[in-house]
């Protein structure tokens, strides 16, 4: 996995916002806990290779949320394929799982949904690795 410490990951989203202010305004201190007890199920099942169409992005956020409640240390890297421009709705597939520390540039998740609306309106499909403290980068294309 290339996520190592100094990773350079996308941030083209970012063009025309100030990211500080934004991220100061609206900062997440972590994933959201899955308040259906059918998203926590969902969880354990993408972890088994499992993959999920037409998932809503905060289902998504509370999937990753679960996952990592379950172990906080690890990276899990996932392929995202919109399921149009609008970035509302996409297919998850769980592709790899690490130990490993976010890079320094990660993003935190006040701001997952521009960055994937951006990449719905450029790519079929992208590569998105999260983990603990509300972290999250999307690999470079």
């Amino acid at each position: 996995m290339d996520n190592d410490l100094f990773y350079q990951p996308e941030d083209g989203f970012w063009a025309g916002l100030d990211k500080l202010s934004f991220e100061a305004d609206q900062l997440e201190p972590e994933w959201p806990e899955p308040s259906n007890p059918f998203i926590r199920r969902m969880a354990f099942q993408l972890a088994n290779h499992r993959s999920y169409h037409n998932v809503a992005l905060a289902d998504f956020q509370e999937m990753v949320g679960c996952l990592l409640i379950e172990a906080p240390g690890t990276v899990f890297r996932f392929v995202l394929v919109p399921m149009g421009p609008s970035a509302s709705f996409f297919s998850v597939k769980l592709i790899d799982t690490s130990t490993s520390l976010p890079p320094l540039l990660s993003d935190n998740i006040c701001s997952i949904r521009i960055a994937t609306s951006w990449m719905a309106k450029r790519f079929d499909h992208f590569e998105i690795s999260c983990s603990s403290g509300g972290c999250y980068w999307v690999h470079r294309q």
